[in-house]
């Protein structure tokens, strides 16, 4: 049984010989998780890691770093809104 919800449809798994691997994806809607909040565990009993080990910037994936590029952007274009004010 999983520890939090996940979004199924963005959810995979694939099977290579004896190996299964699955992708979980989480959504920032589930139990208040945040993109970017590591799971302890994501399965009932399983081995509970050290998150606080975990080094987050080498794993940002495609989605942060879009939200990051999207924030930059629309205070770039605050920006120069408010220059374009003052020039008035």
């Amino acid at each position: 049984m999983l520890l939090y919800r996940i979004v199924c449809d963005d959810s995979t798994w694939t099977k290579d010989g004896t190996t299964v691997e699955f992708t979980l994806a989480k959504g920032t809607s589930n139990r208040g998780d945040e993109e970017g909040h590591w799971w302890a565990s994501a399965l009932k009993g399983g081995k509970q890691l050290d998150v606080k080990k975990i080094e987050a910037g080498r794993y940002l994936d495609d989605s942060i770093l879009k939200q990051i590029w999207e924030k930059e952007e629309a205070e770039a274009a605050a920006a120069n809104e408010e220059k374009k004010d003052e020039a008035k």
